[in-house]
C-alpha cells in the first residue's frame, strides 16, 4: 500500500470492498450478455491500448467536462456555459481489455487514467506541451500487459464493445485481496458460442458449463455522473 494511499477514501473503499467480499466481480463475457445494470468489476490485463487518438482534452475548470477553444481563445464548457481563458489537460484514453473470457474496450476517465499511467497528463505532455498528441511507445508499451481490477459501468444501452471504466486499482494489496479471496474466471475452453454472444438474439441462450465470476449482490442503480462511453462499435 502506497503511503498517500492510506488517506485516499476512493482506495479505502475499493480496499474494503475487497477484503470484505461485497465488490461485484464479473467476467468480461458474462458482463456482455448480463442484462444487469449497474457498476461492476473486472479482474484482467490490458490488451491494447487506442494510440491512433489524442490521449488528452481540454477540460472546464468548473465542472470538468469537456470545452471547446473558439478563434478568440477563450474556452467554451458544452455542458454549464462557463467560459474564460483556462481549461484544465485531462485524459481521454482507451484501452483493451481481457481476461480469460474475452475482451472488450474500455473508456477510462481521467482518474483512472492517471491511476494507471502513473504521472500527469501534463508531465507525459512535458515541455513540448499540446503538440504531444499521442502516448509515447515507452507508456503504452510498458501499459501492454498490466494487471488491474477495473470498474466498469453498464447501462441497458451500452455498446457490448465499449464500456465506461470510472475507476481502476493497480494496488498489490488489492489484487492480493482479489487472489485469495474470489474465484479465477473460467478457462476460455470452458465457454460454448463465445465468439458469438454479439450475434445472440434475445430469444437464444448463452451456454456455459462454467459458472461466471460474481459476488455480491445487484447494485442496479445508473450513475449520471459516469463518464458517457464512446459510441464507436468495436468489432473483436
Amino acid at each position: 500500500m502506497a503511503a498517500n494511499d492510506v488517506f485516499d477514501p476512493e482506495f479505502q473503499e475499493i480496499f474494503e470492498a475487497f477484503s470484505q467480499r461485497t465488490a461485484q466481480v464479473l467476467s468480461v463475457w458474462y458482463l456482455k450478455i448480463t442484462r444487469m445494470e449497474g457498476r461492476f468489476w473486472l479482474h484482467g490485463r490490458v490488451n491494447a491500448v487506442d494510440n491512433d487518438r489524442d490521449f488528452w482534452h481540454l477540460s472546464c475548470s468548473m465542472c470538468a467536462r469537456r470545452v471547446w477553444r473558439g478563434e478568440d481563445g477563450l474556452m467554451t464548457c458544452v455542458h454549464c456555459g462557463f467560459v474564460n481563458h483556462n481549461a484544465i489537460y485531462r485524459y481521454s484514453l482507451e484501452v483493451e481489455f481481457r481476461d480469460e473470457s474475452g475482451t472488450a474496450w474500455l473508456v477510462l476517465s481521467h482518474e483512472a487514467s492517471t491511476r494507471l499511467i502513473g504521472q500527469s497528463v501534463d508531465d507525459v505532455m512535458g515541455v513540448q506541451g499540446e503538440s504531444v498528441t499521442r502516448l509515447p511507445d515507452w507508456i503504452v508499451e510498458d501499459l501492454e500487459g498490466r494487471e488491474a481490477l477495473f470498474e466498469v459501468f453498464k447501462t441497458p444501452e451500452e455498446d457490448v464493445h465499449v464500456f465506461d471504466c470510472p475507476r481502476l486499482t493497480i494496488d498489490e494489496e488489492i489484487l492480493e485481496q482479489y487472489e485469495d479471496k474470489y474465484p479465477h474466471g473460467p478457462p476460455e475452453e470452458d465457454w460454448d458460442n463465445q465468439s458469438d454472444i454479439t450475434e445472440m438474439g434475445e430469444n437464444d441462450e448463452a451456454v456455459c458449463r462454467a459458472p461466471p465470476v460474481y459476488v455480491g449482490e445487484p447494485s442496479g442503480v445508473n450513475d449520471p455522473d459516469a463518464t458517457q462511453a464512446s459510441k464507436r462499435r468495436r468489432t473483436e
